[in-house]
């Protein structure tokens, strides 16, 4: 049993460790319920640090898109305990394709497309706190003090943020993108965050990442620079506009370019 899953926490929740699961923010573990009514399998999940109002974003998409027919692990309310918040949600079936040729990267752009079609009708929702829109974060002066702050400690790592800044910057300069909706997007639509039984999709799991944006902004994890076959399936759905396109890297780049700032700044921070 992990250290970290405690004998009284998996008694309180009626639980039975069976594997850990691993995570990023999230960390997640395989158990079994001790219930006699019946063993079930469950996930549950040690939520990281962010809000309670970030976790019913999170709760309140799954519920919304679940009711839409998706696949989706709808995570019981949270519990807190020893200083954190853990929820439970059912195993899904399926596992993640192999990708062997374009054809099931065209395939994914295509499903995500079709995610969004739903989700655009998602008009209530209010923004995840604690996240912004891509075109937000770029135009953020704060980044270019944090830049500053930090290059007499970190030269080459501000070198290279404060590249991709400046052209990402220029390349949506002239763009109207605060013009486009906001739409609730998934946020890591990859492969291992897709599972399928008998070639129908059976799971769709990780909403770590979602939140409200343009929805070109689902493409930076899907898409990473590298699977254009994603962005092309995604176009045979729902055709981007010329804009649109010339977004896709710059939008890709803001986020990577606000995770490497408050890296150096907590780096600096930690020295200090």
């Amino acid at each position: 049993m992990s250290d970290e899953l405690t004998a009284e926490l998996l008694s309180i929740l009626g639980l039975r460790a069976l594997a850990p699961l691993g995570g990023r923010q999230n960390r997640h573990w395989l158990v079994k319920s001790s219930s006699r009514s019946g063993a079930e399998e469950k996930v549950l999940r040690r939520w990281g640090p962010q809000p309670a109002s970030s976790i019913e974003y999170e709760r309140t998409l799954i519920v919304r898109i679940k009711a839409m027919g998706w696949p989706v692990a709808q995570l019981e309310e949270p519990v807190e305990f020893d200083g954190h918040l853990w929820s439970t949600s059912p195993v899904l079936p399926g596992d993640p394709k192999i990708v062997r040729d374009s054809s099931e990267l065209r395939a994914r752009g295509r499903l995500m497309a079709e995610l969004h079609a739903d989700t655009s009708g998602i008009k209530d929702l209010p923004q995840r706190p604690g996240w912004r829109r891509a075109e937000e974060i770029l135009a953020d002066q704060a980044l270019d003090r944090i830049l500053s702050e930090t290059e007499s400690t970190q030269p080459e790592e501000v070198r290279i943020v404060r590249w991709h800044l400046d052209r990402a910057r220029l390349r949506i300069a002239g763009l109207n993108l605060a013009d486009e909706p906001s739409i609730p997007i998934q946020g890591d639509f990859a492969t291992w965050n897709l599972l399928f039984q008998n070639g129908q999709l059976t799971g769709l799991l990780d909403f770590e990442l979602a939140r409200n944006d343009n929805r070109v902004a689902d493409f930076a994890l899907a898409w990473r620079g590298t699977y254009d076959e994603v962005i092309e399936g995604y176009e045979e759905v729902f055709p981007l506009g010329p804009e649109q396109r010339l977004s896709v890297t710059p939008i890709w780049w803001a986020q990577l370019i606000e995770s490497a700032c408050q890296q150096m700044l907590q780096g600096t921070q930690d020295d200090g």
